[in-house]
C-alpha cells in the first residue's frame, strides 16, 4: 500500500471510501480509532488486560502509559531527577520539581528542561514522543510501534515492566 491507497494527494485527508471495503463500522473519521482486526495483530492481547478485541490504538495507549510511567520511574530512581511530559511546550521534558508526576504551568519553561539524560532515558524518551505525535502509528504500522514501545519500556523498567505485556513478532 501507499499513502495514497487511504489519503488523498493533495491535502493528506482520510478517504473513508477506501476503509469502508475491508472495514463495513467505519463511516466516520473518528470510527478509524475503533478498528481492531488486521491481518497481523488479531486475536492477541498485547497489553495484557484480558481483552483481544480492543481497538488497536487502546493496545497501543496501554504501552504508551507504561512507558511513560518507565520513564519517570527511572528518571527519579536511577537519575536522581523526576521528570514530566508536556506535549504542547518544547523541550517537552521538564524537571518535575514538586515531584507530583504531572506537568504543572511552574514547571514547564525552558528554564526547567530536564538535562540528566542517560542513553537508555533519552532513547525511551524520544521513542514515547515519537509514538505520541504519530496519532496514526495504529493504522500506519501498530506492531512496530508497539515493538518500540515494548523495547524502551523494558530498556528503563527492566523484564519486570514488560512482564505482562506481548511483543508483537517481527
Amino acid at each position: 500500500q501507499s499513502c495514497t491507497d487511504c489519503h488523498q494527494p493533495h491535502s493528506g485527508a482520510i478517504d473513508l471510501n477506501t476503509c469502508e471495503d475491508c472495514h463495513e463500522d467505519v463511516a466516520e473519521v473518528e470510527d478509524l480509532e475503533l478498528i481492531r482486526q488486521t491481518e497481523d495483530v488479531t486475536l492477541v492481547d498485547y497489553d495484557g488486560d484480558g481483552d483481544d478485541s480492543e481497538p488497536i490504538k487502546a493496545e497501543i495507549e496501554s504501552f504508551q502509559t507504561a512507558l511513560y510511567a518507565a520513564i519517570q520511574a527511572y528518571a527519579t530512581e536511577t537519575v536522581g531527577t523526576g521528570i514530566v511530559y508536556d506535549s504542547h511546550s518544547h523541550p517537552y521534558w521538564f524537571i518535575d520539581t514538586n515531584g507530583n508526576g504531572t506537568a504543572d504551568p511552574e514547571e514547564v519553561n525552558g528554564d526547567n528542561r530536564f538535562a540528566s539524560w542517560t542513553p537508555n532515558l533519552l532513547r525511551a524518551a524520544f521513542n514515547y514522543q515519537f509514538a505520541a505525535k504519530d496519532p496514526g502509528a495504529f493504522a500506519h504500522n501498530p506492531r512496530y510501534i508497539m515493538q518500540v514501545l515494548f523495547d524502551s519500556i523494558e530498556a528503563v523498567g527492566g523484564a519486570d515492566a514488560v512482564s505482562g505485556f506481548t511483543r508483537p513478532p517481527m
